[in-house]
């Protein structure tokens, strides 16, 4: 839990209280390599804050081909954002690269932490993610097509094959 909320200072300012909400509704999660945090199609329910391993957001385009757009290293969230946000499905799959462990908030827990501390907007959604509402294909600065969340740092995107 130190490390999410190390993480989360980085944002903004935090209580012991305020600390101690967001740890009761964080969640462990365990990922074997090559299973899926979120499935193309899916509606993402939750936020995870990977605190180790590696994630790749991929895809497939038209041709049927496997895209890998970005990975999310340790310390990083992820979710769909506007899977989260819109309930729309994700046109994007969140794989585990390797071995991965996650904590895990359910959306209603979220979006109770948004309503009970002041700030969390700043702090849980940095200003940069209106950048990442984009779709599936189109370029996007700091994160894949999809609109997943990767805050500052998360992004590693793959050159463009040629």
């Amino acid at each position: 839990m130190d490390e999410l909320f190390g993480y989360l200072l980085q944002f903004g300012t935090l209580n012991q209280r305020q600390l101690d909400l967001i740890a009761s509704k964080a969640t462990a999660l365990s990922l074997p390599k090559d299973a899926y945090f979120l499935e193309a199609g899916q509606v993402s329910r939750r936020v995870g804050f990977l605190l180790e391993g590696v994630l790749r957001i991929c895809y497939y385009n038209n041709q049927g081909a496997e895209i890998t757009r970005n990975f999310i290293d340790e310390l990083h969230l992820t979710t769909n954002l506007r899977g989260l946000e819109d309930g729309l499905a994700s046109p994007e799959y969140v794989q585990a690269v390797t071995g991965c462990r996650l904590l895990v908030f359910a959306k209603r827990d979220w979006d109770e932490l948004a309503h009970t501390i002041v700030g969390w907007t700043e702090i849980g959604a940095p200003a940069d993610l209106p950048a990442l509402a984009g779709e599936a294909g189109a370029p996007q600065p700091h994160a894949g097509p999809g609109c997943h969340h990767p805050l500052p740092g998360v992004s590693r995107k793959l050159p463009a094959a040629g």
